[in-house]
């Protein structure tokens, strides 16, 4: 420090200047730093003061939102905010149908299943067990099987329309797929009409659902049909996760309950893409699994069946 008389550089803590004598005045800071134990107490509590203000500044920053911790240079699939919100149930369930085929010689009695519309003029497809047959015929009556539209929103039957069932034998024997297509809208005594036809009928897309470029273990699955727990009238949607892969290539096996009545709905992945077909329960080594077509067998099924059509 230096004499506030003449500037001479004086010790620290010395009274006089050793150059004019004079005494020499300390301000009470100076005073309280000459002190070694008032000079840790200083520096303590300025401390105090800077961390406390750094403390307010990060909370001020905080509450004016939430952290981002997303890296916003990764590429984040669109199709991720749809995952399975009301929108996406809505459009996935308008298109799966439930499926009564009576038997000719009893209309009281037949076989339930579910179905899925393939085109909007009213293709279905669904298993080939769910259509009473032989080795050699069908066993339905001249109308055929009778098909239900629900309401997306409740899934309850709103519509009701009659369909001619198309079995290839050998080609839907080694797929268990068949083919409906609806003729005509079911009318009753009274001249109520269930529906309209000609229609243009809500046909499963999910072109913009598919984000995944292969499925996994464990990943979500749901299935939508009728099964005969819930009286196959309702919409019902089960859930589960992908089991297995059997060897065979051409099924997948999944811990969502797969009733009976479940048969040819639609197997989908969290983002509503399509896995493939509901098929039946899995017994023996696997049992209590569903089984799905997988949805690479279902399209090898059509492109085979079209070009028997052409």
């Amino acid at each position: 420090m230096f004499c506030d008389n003449c500037g001479f550089n004086i010790p620290r803590k010395s009274r006089y200047c050793s150059n004019c004598g004079n005494e020499v005045r300390y301000s009470f800071f100076q005073r309280l730093t000459n002190n070694k134990a008032w000079s840790v107490v200083v520096v303590g509590f300025f401390g105090i003061i800077i961390i406390t203000v750094i403390s307010v500044l990060i909370f001020i920053n905080n509450s004016n939102g939430p952290t981002n911790l997303v890296d916003i240079n990764e590429d984040i699939p669109v199709s991720t905010a749809l995952d399975f919100n009301a929108d996406l149930v809505n459009h996935i369930s308008a298109s799966v149908v439930s499926i009564f085929c009576p038997f000719a010689d009893n209309e009281e009695e037949g076989y339930w299943g579910s179905g899925t519309i393939w085109t909007d003029d009213g293709i279905l497809i669904t298993n080939s067990h769910v259509i009473p047959q032989t080795e050699t015929e069908l066993l339905t009556p001249d109308y055929g099987c009778l098909v239900t539209l629900p309401d997306p929103d409740t899934g309850v039957p709103i519509e009701i329309y009659y369909a001619d069932p198309v079995v290839i034998p050998e080609l839907s024997d080694e797929y268990d797929l068949a083919v409906l297509e609806i003729y005509d809208v079911v009318v009753d005594e009274d001249g109520y009409s269930y529906g309209q036809y000609p229609n243009t009928f809500p046909a499963f897309d999910d072109t913009d659902l598919c984000v995944e470029d292969y499925i996994r273990l464990g990943e979500p699955v749901r299935i939508f049909g009728y099964p005969a727990s819930s009286g196959n009238n309702s919409l019902t949607i089960t859930e589960g996760v992908v089991s297995n892969f059997p060897d065979d290539g051409k099924t997948i096996l999944t811990s969502a309950k797969v009733d009976s009545g479940n048969s040819g709905g639609l197997a989908v992945d969290r983002f509503g893409c399509q896995l493939g077909i509901p098929t039946a329960i899995s017994i023996g080594e696997y049992e209590n699994l569903g089984v799905i077509i997988t949805s690479e067998t279902v399209y090898e099924f059509i492109n085979k069946y079209s070009e028997l059509l052409e």
